[in-house]
């Protein structure tokens, strides 16, 4: 499989191990912290729902790979603005794990 991306000047064939070693040069250039603060929630979604033990590693590298594409989508299509600081989203994370132990 391959991607042709095609530019005003040229068109660009990558393999996809190209493509992803793009993307993933992309991520690591610019951590954002919704991106830490999403990863979280999904973690403690799956725990919650007792499926993350189910998942083999293909299977979880595909869903968070879907995921930002409709995060992506999500973001393109609506006016999102984005509140709250790094420390609140930490915060949120200790209030939320400490009730959810609280509760069990």
């Amino acid at each position: 499989m391959h991607f042709e991306v095609k530019t005003e000047k040229e068109t660009v064939k990558l393999d996809r191990f190209s493509l992803l070693e793009l993307l993933l040069s992309k991520v690591m250039q610019k951590p954002k912290d919704e991106f830490n603060a999403l990863s979280t929630a999904l973690s403690h979604n799956l725990q919650g729902k007792s499926v993350l033990s189910q998942f083999n590693i293909d299977q979880l590298i595909v869903t968070s790979f879907s995921l930002g594409y409709y995060y992506r989508v999500f973001m393109d299509k609506n006016n999102v603005n984005i509140v709250g600081e790094e420390n609140e989203l930490a915060n949120e994370d200790n209030i939320e794990s400490t009730s959810k132990d609280n509760s069990s």
